[in-house]
């Protein structure tokens, strides 16, 4: 069973990987500002963020814009792909706020770290993870301090 699971997690692992790495070819699932905008993404929102983090949006919602998020709040992005989630929760949750974005991809975490650095976030770590191992880093590693 085991051995199932990691094949089967390799293999997603890997598709969205290539998303990350050729967004513009053909993918079993949709990638990019289109079908950002149709996940109900504001034009003018997804013009002001970096072109790695929304050319290579594989997201399931936009729960970053509805949420709320307080001035100075906490948020864990779990699977933040190519980090577009995670900096607009960066932007509302502002400077004195942090967001950690996980991800098992390390094709996605590099353009999600390349998103950050142009939009000069602060207040963004990323971590490479997978969705089972992440609560016990959250729980280790993710202190008051940081």
């Amino acid at each position: 069973m085991h051995a199932e699971i990691a094949s089967l997690r390799d293999s997603v692992r890997e598709a969205y990987s290539l998303a990350a790495l050729r967004p513009g070819e053909r993918h079993p699932f949709p990638v990019g500002r289109d079908f950002a905008g149709s996940a109900g993404y504001p034009e003018e929102l997804l013009r002001a963020m970096p072109l790695p983090a929304v050319e290579a949006f594989t997201g399931v919602s936009n729960v970053s814009i509805f949420a709320q998020i307080p001035a100075g709040g906490r948020v864990v992005d779990l699977g933040c792909g190519a980090g577009l989630d995670t900096l607009i929760a960066a932007r509302r949750a502002g400077p004195q706020g942090r967001v950690l974005g996980i991800d098992f991809s390390p094709a996605m975490l590099e353009r999600a770290a390349e998103s950050s650095r142009a939009l000069g976030a602060t207040n963004v770590a990323f971590v490479r993870a997978d969705a089972e191992s992440a609560c016990r880093w959250i729980a280790h590693r993710w202190t008051s301090s940081w």
